[in-house]
């Protein structure tokens, strides 16, 4: 039996220097990590591993699985492939996506593996497997909705008391960092800066 394994990480914020350098160290490690332990399960399910998909930098919740470089590969797999992936995260942040796509693959015989959900794994071949992966797909949707919607409250909150928001190379001109207290890091406060508010007015 063949099987695909996919996987992906999600976009990181721009970064500089040694930040930039340790953020994509960290980024292969994490599809080395997923690499692996989809490896580890084919094996384990007598699987043929046949080809290993990638999707560095991409989000899962604004595009949809056909519509990504690597995942559009798996809409014209042959009947009967298996998929095995770390997650169900890895594969859809969109309930609908997810939804639609899995009732594509059930309908060509394609089984979907999760190799590690929480400690346990899980695949579409089953009625217990397809109504667990069904209320995963709600979660996956909800995590980062949820964590956007924090983001966003604390930022308020902070703008709200007069803190940045930006790295130290990107204040908002006429303003400077306020170092009365010699804190320099992100998220302390800003103050007017004498030299150019006279030009800002």
């Amino acid at each position: 039996m063949n099987a695909i394994i996919y996987s992906r990480f999600s976009p990181r914020p721009a970064k500089d220097g040694d930040a930039e350098r340790a953020a994509a160290n960290e980024d292969a490690e994490t599809i080395r990590l997923q690499i692996d332990v989809c490896q580890r399960y084919a094996v384990m399910k007598g699987l043929i591993i046949a080809e290993t998909i990638k999707d560095p930098e991409t989000s899962a919740r604004k595009t949809p699985l056909f519509e990504r470089e690597g995942g559009s590969r798996l809409k014209f797999l042959p009947r009967g492939t298996h998929i095995v992936v770390l997650k169900l995260a890895r594969l859809f942040r969109s309930a609908v996506d997810g939804l639609t796509t899995l009732e594509y693959f059930d309908k060509r015989g394609i089984i979907v593996h999760f190799a590690d959900e929480g400690g346990v794994s899980l695949s579409t071949n089953t009625a217990k497997g397809k109504l667990v992966t069904t209320m995963l797909l709600a979660v996956a949707e909800y995590e980062p909705g949820e964590t956007a919607e924090r983001t966003s409250r604390a930022m308020k909150h902070r703008q709200s008391n007069g803190q940045r928001m930006t790295s130290a190379q990107n204040i908002p001109f006429g303003q400077m960092v306020d170092r009365g207290d010699q804190a320099v890091g992100p998220g302390h406060a800003l103050a007017r800066d004498p030299e150019t508010r006279a030009v800002v007015g």
